[in-house]
């Protein structure tokens, strides 16, 4: 190979090693697609007022035996939630109150879904009915909580372990002039 050829061919190498040569553009691939935790708005509805039955199964049973076992609720609600909810059973508790009868709710229609903590939130408002819930004190004397029938707002968002099943993370009154 002569001298020409020799400062060709080492030429061509330097150029390729120093990266002056235009490269193939590079492909990338997509991050794969994420799958929406519920396919529609319906599905969403749906499984928030599946866990809103839940957590009132087990908060009608708490009540019921007084606010002893409260610690049964930690599987309907958030961890953040959790503490509101011994606070409340404490109190019955302590006024030596127990409830008879279950609470229901109606008119459920989605607020929101939206991604939260590795999963989503779902917020409704629902009628929380208190109708059929009776107040008993320690002597047996017999009341009805007031007012029996409000519009709720309750947000749920999923547990860590399975992003479909919600759990209780806020329940609030909702505006008192909207009627259940």
């Amino acid at each position: 190979m002569g001298f020409r050829m020799r400062a060709v061919a080492l030429t061509a190498v330097a150029l390729l090693l120093a990266g002056c040569v235009p490269n193939e553009p590079t492909v990338t691939a997509r991050p794969p697609a994420v799958d929406p935790v519920f396919a529609s708005d319906e599905e969403a509805l749906a499984a928030a007022v599946e866990a809103y039955e839940r957590y009132l199964a087990v908060a009608d049973e708490v009540r019921a035996d007084g606010g002893a076992d409260a610690d049964r609720i930690s599987s309907v609600v958030t961890t953040n939630q959790l503490p509101d909810e011994l606070e409340s059973f404490e109190r019955l508790r302590e006024l030596g109150l127990i409830t008879r009868g279950l609470s229901m709710f109606d008119s459920a229609e989605l607020q929101s879904m939206a991604p939260a903590k590795g999963g989503i939130a779902v917020t409704i408002y629902a009628c929380y009915d208190a109708s059929g819930i009776e107040v008993v004190d320690s002597v047996g004397s017999v009341s009805r909580p007031n007012p029996t029938r409000q519009l709720f707002e309750l947000t749920f968002e999923s547990d860590l372990t399975n992003e479909k099943h919600l759990l209780l993370a806020r329940s609030a009154p909702w505006d008192q002039s909207q009627p259940c």
